[in-house]
């Protein structure tokens, strides 16, 4: 299939990225396990040297128990009290306090030991034996395992004398043990200063304040009940308005009586039935005041036996027309039932006029016979009406003379009430200060006997320890030289790999330059005897000549397939095979491609385009006296100075002398024209070009072939000369068939004949023949 590349198909950042694919780092660790075996054997060895060299190390450890006393214990007894732990904040400032430069020194100095031999061979420029002691201490909290939360401090003291490190964390641990007991004697005296102190100002003031309050009572206008005061004006305030009450209930129920006389009144005035209906709405409580204003207005009503029947006849008169009443709904109810002639509507009408009757007799004996005044019943109501309205003016006359009173005593009681009030914020103040009081005095007596009882437990758990040898540790250190140098071995590996530039794989060389690899070509197996004798010249690499039926030459034939496979049925006549650098094999792959080519019945004529350094001719075993460069001149035709090879389909047309510009003469009409010629002659043109690195001649060839064919060795051939030439060819617009990886199976050298091109203006040093010539 032909393959257009463009200049922008293989950015210079792929270069940037190369390998990036292939950086896994089991592969890498395969390719470098060298370098990671020396690293770890180094790590060890370093290991072992600092644990030859390094002086030892001791270390002397002791635990302090840490726990806060309940001083409970001495005022509420055992049942009630009990030893605390203490909070996060406690136990740092304790781990804080041993390692204080107070503690350090007042320890050294108290034990004798500032001036240790073993601490002053070990200070440096500036330090002092407090600073080392701190430096080298450690001071931890928690036990292990499930007691990691544990409240004990784990003091640690590495050194270089295992007595004298014992010696030191016994002596921080009795100066800070000291210490803490002298600050909690210090706070509970000092605490019991201030209580003191404190109790003597609320004695003060609570004097003053029981002086205040009884200096208050002896000058307030009160009567004194213990607690209990007695203000007169404010309980006849009270009395007076319980009487307001009162004649506003007589005033109330007067008002009603008197509307209810004028409303039945003002009905039934013409009835006179209805008179002693009007009889009975007078109270039984005003009908004797009534006998009374009857015999003021008439003395004749004035008899003793006029007044005692007076009521008596009012409430025979009151039954008499209930009766009638209750008559009267029973009619009524009857004639909803019966007709108005039923004997029973007859007799209860019969029932009504006898108590008609009747009540008619009853209203002429309340009439004055004789010299008597006539008294009717509207002249008792009228009397009623007026008795009622007289009350309610005497009850509003009266009122208005208590709420008088009212308010005088209202404002005598409101003077005495400030003194209730001073006198209540007086007892207050007295029971805050004798309930403060109270508890001082309780606080104090509770210090008092709990001086002994508060403050911390910092008990000794684990005395100090003979210093141990803690360090250097053989195994400890080999695991550590062993990880360094696992890491260092890694490292330098990833620092190869990623400056390593060289290809690892076929897919790799695809991958990044995006061309299909047409073929593999390995070490070439050189016979040691020409089979043809017509073709002894040839160079013996050119395995397709001189043993075409051996795996070497099936390679190329092979390469010859995929070739045709890469054309994808496009024309391919003239075709370029170039490389990326000398020394890259791709004049053998050329040779070797030109005579499978012409295998198949196929005319071949076969190039050398290196004017500057020709191998060619070496190949087909001929001098380089003439050929292209001559015949590009005019000196010469091209036909009359190429060489066919016997028995073959092969022509090969040698570069001839170096014309000293064949850049020019490559981009001469004379050389296109002669690749026109070609194409008429031959059906295979194969153009045997310089490598692109060096110079420029592949790319002026490049426009004016095919297809062209990439020879590189992986060997030798790095990712970024790699892309650097496909760059190169890609800017002329050439189509590239593919690939031929050649000495692919070798991972070594490759000489071909020499290795390179050695000349003055050419591509690199020139290396001597070597026999042993690979593709």
């Amino acid at each position: 299939m032909t393959t257009e590349m463009t200049a922008n198909a293989h950015p210079e950042g792929a270069i940037g990225a190369i390998g990036g694919d292939s950086f896994d780092v089991v592969q890498i660790i395969k390719r470098r396990w060298s370098i990671l075996v020396v690293a770890v054997a180094l790590g060890w060895g370093a290991a072992v040297a600092y644990w030859y060299l390094t002086p030892p190390t001791y270390e002397s450890a002791a635990q302090l128990m840490i726990m806060q006393r309940d001083p409970r214990l001495a005022t509420r007894g055992v049942q009630d009290s009990q030893t605390g732990g203490v909070g996060e904040d406690i136990l740092a400032t304790h781990m804080q306090l041993l390692q204080s430069q107070r503690i350090v020194k007042d320890a050294l100095q108290g034990a004798d030991l500032f001036d240790l031999a073993s601490i002053k061979s070990e200070l440096k420029d500036g330090e002092t034996p407090v600073d080392y002691v701190i430096d080298h201490l450690d001071v931890t909290r928690g036990g292990s395992g499930g007691a990691k939360e544990a409240n004990v401090l784990n003091i640690n003291f590495r050194h270089n004398s295992p007595a004298d490190s014992q010696l030191i964390v016994n002596a921080l641990v009795q100066r800070f043990q000291s210490f803490i007991d002298e600050q909690s004697e210090d706070v509970n005296n000092e605490a019991a200063q201030l209580i003191s102190r404190a109790r003597k100002d609320l004695e003060d003031e609570l004097s003053e304040v029981e002086t205040e309050r009884l200096n208050m009572r002896k000058n307030a206008p009160l009567l004194w009940n213990g607690s209990e005061s007695n203000n007169i004006h404010r309980t006849r305030y009270e009395q007076i308005q319980q009487e307001l009450s009162v004649l506003r209930l007589q005033a109330t129920e007067a008002e009603a009586r008197l509307q209810t006389v004028r409303d039945v009144a003002l009905r039934d005035s013409n009835s006179p039935v209805n008179m002693l209906q009007k009889l009975s709405l007078i109270d039984d409580e005003n009908l004797a005041r009534l006998g009374v204003f009857v015999e003021v207005i008439g003395s004749e009503a004035s008899s003793a036996s006029f007044q005692a029947s007076m009521p008596v006849r009012l409430e025979e008169a009151k039954a008499q027309y209930e009766v009638l009443a209750q008559l009267r709904a029973e009619e009524k109810n009857l004639l909803e039932n019966f007709a108005p002639r039923h004997p029973e509507v007859i007799r209860i009408r019969y029932k009504i006029e006898e108590a008609k009757r009747v009540l008619a007799e009853a209203a002429g004996t309340t009439e004055l016979t004789g010299n008597e005044k006539t008294l009717t019943p509207d002249g008792i109501v009228d009397a009623y009406v007026n008795l009622l309205e007289n009350d309610l003016q005497s009850i509003k006359k009266r009122e208005e003379g208590l709420l008088a009173l009212a308010a005088q005593e209202e404002e005598s009681a409101k003077e005495l009430v400030v003194y209730e009030l001073q006198d209540e914020t007086l007892n207050k103040q007295v029971a805050r200060r004798q309930e403060l009081y109270n508890a001082v005095v309780e606080r104090l007596r509770d210090i008092n006997m709990a001086k002994d009882y508060g403050g911390y437990i910092n008990e000794l758990i684990a005395s100090p320890s003979f210093g141990e040898d803690v360090w250097p540790s053989l195994p400890l250190c080999i695991v550590l030289g062993t990880f360094l140098g696992f890491i260092g071995g890694i490292g330098g590996a990833f620092m190869l790999e990623y400056q390593d530039r060289s290809f690892r794989d076929a897919d790799e060389v695809a991958a990044l330059l995006d061309l299909p690899v047409l073929s593999q070509v390995p070490f070439l197996q050189i016979p040691e005897e020409v089979a043809n004798p017509l073709h002894a010249g040839m160079d013996l690499t050119v395995c397709a000549l001189h043993s075409p039926q051996s795996p070497e030459a099936e390679v190329f034939r092979g390469l010859r397939t995929q070739m045709f496979f890469a054309a994808n049925g496009a024309s391919l006549q003239v075709l370029a095979i170039t490389s990326a650098k000398p020394g890259d094999g791709k004049t053998t792959v050329t040779a070797n491609l030109a005579f499978s080519l012409a295998q198949t019945g196929r005319r071949v004529l076969l190039v050398d385009c290196d004017m500057r350094r020709p191998r060619m001719n070496q190949v087909f075993g001929i001098e380089n006296e003439t050929g292209l460069s001559v015949a590009l001149q005019g000196q010469v035709s091209p036909w009359d100075v190429v060489h066919a090879v016997p028995e073959t389909n092969v022509t090969f047309l040698p570069a001839g002398p170096n014309p000293g510009n064949p850049a020019e003469m490559l981009e001469s009409v004379a050389f296109q024209e002669f690749l026109e010629m070609a194409k008429n002659e031959y059906d295979f043109v194969l153009l045997d070009c310089p490598p692109v690195l060096k110079v420029a001649d592949p790319c002026i060839i490049a426009s004016q072939v095919d297809g062209m064919l990439l020879a590189l060795r992986v060997s030798q051939d790095s990712k970024p000369e790699a892309l650097r030439t496909l760059e190169m060819l890609e800017q002329t617009g050439v189509t590239m068939l593919g690939l031929v990886l050649n000495c692919w199976d070798a991972g070594g050298s490759f000489d071909s004949y020499g290795g390179g091109y050695g000349y003055g203006y050419g591509y690199g040093d020139y290396a001597p023949d070597d026999p042993k010539v690979a593709a």
